[in-house]
């Protein structure tokens, strides 16, 4: 994923079936900055998608510093 000039990346998926599923956001670094991981989070999915496979997940806060929680 690449990042906006806001410093956000988004990612669509409608490939999650209804269970629990965890996600996990890596950076790999660059010339300018040190790569990182995130800690891991739960996404559950209570209801099958809609036919045409779309959904949406909001992550709040939608600007996040290193160490700061997010949630999903």
């Amino acid at each position: 994923m690449t990042l906006d000039g806001s410093g956000s990346a988004q990612r669509t998926t409608s490939g999650l079936s209804v269970a629990t599923h965890t996600i996990t956001a890596v950076y790999s670094g660059d010339v300018n900055y040190y790569g990182s991981t995130s800690s891991s989070l739960s996404y559950t999915v209570t209801i099958a998608q809609a036919a045409d496979g779309a959904g949406t997940m909001t992550v709040s806060p939608t600007t996040v510093d290193i160490g700061q929680t997010v949630t999903l």
